[in-house]
């Protein structure tokens, strides 16, 4: 759900700026900014509801260990990143340019 964030998160970001989206086969046209402004509002509140406890009161046993096991993946993938990935890692940017640059040719 988080990535779903992040992804709808960043075309709702370019629709309220304005800026251009690339090609695309079809699309929502006049109700795609509140069909996103929607799935991004929807997905953060089921983010946050997800990590609730089932049941009160809260034991270790019946927490919900959903926010610890989200939060120690994030942090491992974020070492990661730091100390390895970045130095390898070709961002989708770059790989959409290098297509472009040899369908020109």
């Amino acid at each position: 759900m988080s990535t779903y964030t992040i992804s709808i998160g960043c075309l709702l970001l370019k629709r309220i700026r304005g800026q251009s989206l690339p090609q695309c086969r079809w699309s929502l046209g006049a109700l795609g900014l509140p069909i996103n402004a929607f799935a991004f509002v929807y997905s953060c509140w089921a983010i946050i509801f997800v990590c609730f406890p089932v049941a009160l009161p809260v034991s270790a046993q019946s927490m919900n260990w959903a926010i610890v096991m989200f939060t120690g993946v994030l942090v491992i993938a974020t070492v990661y990143y730091g100390t390895h990935g970045r130095k390898v890692y070709d961002g989708p940017v770059v790989f959409v340019q290098g297509r472009d640059l040899e369908e020109e040719r």
